[in-house]
């Protein structure tokens, strides 16, 4: 809106219109902002199965095996799901006495659903329509289309910080806006929590139900990682992510008709990296042989499959690259309370989600609505959109008096690395 003061006054200056032309990068922007945890998930639902026992009925929820496991929840906001823990113990034999086992014992894990309200976005008043017809056809339009873009990359925001912090902001929070600030295992009300699962390339923080404990000994982790030779992302770690699939006995994730070991949503500074090309463009072509441009040794910032870990790079997650605080608590980007939509962040620190099936519990009702608001004596407009959402990481607490926790569906991952062109050791 160049040359402009406010939506009534075109200004002066030369060519000084309200809007000037649509250039080809708003239309690059609304293929852009699509959610990516919607496609990872295919709008799979968590489905209710009537099980028929000696004694009753009962209805129950059965388990999918998608990346999230949404609930839709059209009454309250919280739903609760149960994990009967393996059974344990050698058998006995012959004429030995029957050896008396353990009761079954159950962890259990928690999703929630919040309101989610978007900003109230104007529309200018009717004479300031009549300023702007010859460029502006639509603002309507464009308003909505506005409007579904930030709606999708909030959602996107929602379950990354749930990843790494614990929950959605609506569901986390206690700080403002309506949260409803839930408490994770061994934390206070509001408080964030790191993955129980976090690997770097010194190995697996060794995890505590405490969150104070937990908190530390990751953001130590995080501070040990200084060294881009020693602690950038290779081959070597790509094997390591296999081993953690195998060794911790990961459900595969399928999607778009195939069935993966993991999942791998990663910086592009990770995938870059694996993938270092060198060389002139024409020795690159020749290597890749018959399939040319889509060989991943030209084209390896697009998604790509390594040992059944697809790997899939999203400018997003970079936002939330953390910072070591010193032995306490991580900074993820920009943490809880702020919009990562303007957050810079300059960390070196490059985060992985290795994701199996069930890495996260949703609870919506699958619609999003819109509300309008008309100014005093009918002059400009408003609108807004409305959600019911909240994402949840999916890690299992006992509530029997036991301090167990576990979570057998995901990692995160942090390595160094300069950035996305640099060279190693820069």
């Amino acid at each position: 809106m160049a040359g402009q003061t406010y939506w009534g006054n075109a200004g002066d200056a030369t060519n000084a219109n309200i809007v000037r032309f649509k250039v080809q990068k708003e239309i690059f922007m609304k293929t852009t902002f699509k959610t990516l945890i919607g496609r990872l998930n295919a709008g799979r639902m968590v489905k209710e199965q009537m099980m028929v026992f000696e004694g009753g009925r009962k209805r129950v929820d059965i388990g999918n095996s998608s990346i999230v496991q949404e609930k839709r929840i059209t009454e309250g906001n919280e739903f609760r799901l149960t994990m009967l823990e393996y059974v344990n113990g050698n058998a006995t034999y012959g004429d030995s006495a029957v050896r008396r086992g353990d009761y079954n014992q159950y962890k259990h894990s928690v999703g929630f659903v919040n309101q989610v309200d978007s900003p109230a976005w104007q529309l200018p008043g009717r004479c300031s329509l009549k300023q702007a017809a010859e460029v502006i056809t639509n603002p309507k339009g464009d308003l909505m289309m506005t409007m579904q873009r930030w709606v999708a990359e909030e959602m996107d925001a929602d379950w990354i910080r749930s990843a790494l912090m614990g929950a959605s902001r609506g569901v986390l929070s206690s700080a403002a806006d309506g949260a409803l600030g839930i408490t994770l295992p061994g934390a206070s009300a509001g408080q964030t929590r790191s993955c129980y699962n976090f690997y770097t390339p010194d190995g697996v923080v060794t995890p505590n139900r405490t969150r104070a404990t937990h908190e530390a000994a990751v953001d130590t982790a995080l501070g040990n990682l200084t060294d881009q030779v020693l602690d950038y992302f290779d081959m070597g770690e790509h094997d390591a992510l296999v081993n953690l699939c195998d060794q911790y006995y990961l459900e595969p994730a399928p999607l778009a008709g195939r069935e993966y070991k993991a999942i791998f949503v990663c910086d592009r500074a990770l995938l870059w990296r694996l993938a270092a090309r060198s060389g002139t463009y024409e020795t690159l072509m020749k290597n890749a042989r018959e399939r040319g441009k889509n060989n991943p040794a030209i084209s390896h910032l697009d998604s790509v499959d390594i040992d059944g870990i697809l790997y899939i790079p999203y400018r997003l997650l970079e936002k939330y690259n953390p910072t070591a605080q010193g032995g306490t608590v991580p900074l993820y980007g920009p943490g809880l309370e702020n919009d990562p939509r303007t957050h810079t962040n300059s960390s070196k620190l490059r985060l992985g989600l290795l994701m199996g099936a069930k890495s996260f519990l949703r609870g919506t009702d699958m619609r999003v609505w819109v509300t309008t608001k008309i100014g005093d004596h009918d002059k400009g407009m408003e609108y807004a959109a409305h959600w019911d959402d909240g994402f949840v990481r999916n890690e299992w607490d006992a509530k029997d008096g036991r301090t167990e926790m576990e979570n057998p569906h995901m990692f995160v991952t942090c390595h160094y690395d300069s950035g996305v062109g640099g060279a190693i050791g820069t």
